[in-house]
């Protein structure tokens, strides 16, 4: 700190007002807005959809109510849908997915108050 203000205290006038105007800009300065492409994430049959994570490999997660009002959950990989049912479940709704392709979410069953839900993990297991 000492070698700062020695050097700010030493400049004068002019000059200094000018270098420390010239930080406090290059420290401010705007920066510049970067384009952005949106996709539209619509399972098909869908009445609505909502998208809650997305992994490294481009994986996206959600929900989406269906022609009979039922929610789903749904995986998004290499642009085909996959459909994720809780078993037994009337509500399922996939959060997050891992870089493994762990899915996490919630579901509902029937009789079960909207305030209740309860969590699950799907995990991939490799076929015999």
């Amino acid at each position: 700190m000492k070698v700062i203000r020695k050097t700010l205290s030493s400049m004068s006038g002019i000059s200094g007002f000018l270098a420390v105007l010239a930080l406090v800009l290059t420290l401010v300065a705007p920066v510049r807005a970067q384009e952005r492409e949106y996709t539209t994430i619509a399972p098909p049959g869908a009445q609505s959809s909502t998208a809650f994570g997305i992994n490294a490999q481009g994986d996206v997660v959600g929900t989406f109510v269906d022609q009979n009002s039922v929610q789903h959950g749904f995986l998004l990989r290499h642009g085909e849908f996959t459909v994720i049912d809780f078993p037994g479940a009337h509500v399922t709704i996939a959060r997050g997915i891992g870089q493994g392709g762990e899915i996490v979410g919630s579901y509902r069953l029937p009789g079960d108050p909207a305030v209740a839900s309860r969590g699950f993990l799907r995990q991939s297991r490799p076929l015999l």
